[in-house]
């Protein structure tokens, strides 16, 4: 199925190469929205952020800049998939007995700290 979903992609990328500027910033549009109704629909922190912005009429700029100390400092309500908890996360890490597996069968926390010097347990799928 990888392999498939591979060969789509690519063809919808050639296609939006070859397309013109209205055509590509509709796309664009479509996919904001698409993330923004998902994004609304599973994060706490995002419901209350985008309090009174028309996400299906907005534009990218028009949105409020979220900070990675703000994201952490509200990490449990704003990820979307309500079975992450920092806590938990950062609790599974510091375990030796977790190397080498998977965090709820499904993740791969890493902690990085990036150019801000704070850690954050990435999740990767």
């Amino acid at each position: 199925m990888g392999f498939i979903n591979a060969i789509i992609n690519w063809c919808k990328f050639l296609r939006i190469e070859h397309s013109d500027n209205t055509h590509v910033v509709s796309i664009q549009k479509q996919r904001l929205n698409r993330l923004l109704r998902y994004t609304l629909a599973k994060s706490e922190f995002y419901q209350n952020l985008y309090k009174g912005i028309d996400i299906e009429d907005c534009n990218f700029q028009d949105l409020p800049v979220v900070t990675k100390s703000t994201m952490m400092y509200n990490y449990n309500s704003f990820v979307t998939d309500k079975r992450l908890r920092l806590q938990e996360i950062q609790q599974w890490q510091s375990s030796k007995n977790n190397n080498g597996k998977l965090y709820l069968d499904e993740f791969i926390p890493i902690p990085t700290s990036g150019s801000s010097g704070e850690s954050i347990g990435r999740l990767l799928p």
